[in-house]
């Protein structure tokens, strides 16, 4: 019988197998779609050490947050655009595509709630540290 950890664990490689083939075997295209993902839900740009205007980030911001080589982060913005994944401004800053948000929602969504317990802190479930 598996431990509520190894459940968890497990879910987790599950979440990502699904996610690694949503993005053509590509986890690089998951981080960045993330970061962006993140970008636009995060309402205080500081705290989440993102320098962006209202959810746009250039791909040299991207490649500073993922550690994704830029040239990298490039190349996989572009096949996300033409995927309809994400969109660019006139500046040059990209965004998740209105389009593909409810999607991106329902793609995260295992992670999330796997990491939900992992985050909560020990008094929320009765532990003591």
């Amino acid at each position: 019988m598996k431990s509520a950890e190894q459940e968890r664990l497990a879910g987790v490689i599950e979440a990502l197998a699904a996610l690694r083939l949503q993005m053509d075997g590509d986890l690089d295209r998951a981080l960045i779609l993330l970061t962006l993902f993140i970008a636009a839900a995060c309402k205080e740009r500081a705290s989440a050490n993102l320098n962006a205007r209202e959810d746009t980030l250039n791909a040299s911001v991207i490649a500073r947050i993922t550690g994704i080589p830029r040239e990298s982060v490039r190349r996989k913005l572009e096949a996300m655009r033409e995927d309809g994944w994400v969109v660019r401004d006139a500046e040059s800053n990209w965004c998740v595509a209105q389009s593909s948000r409810r999607s991106i929602t329902e793609l995260y969504s295992p992670l999330m709630d796997l990491g939900r317990p992992l985050l909560a802190s020990p008094e929320s479930d009765g532990k003591k540290p």
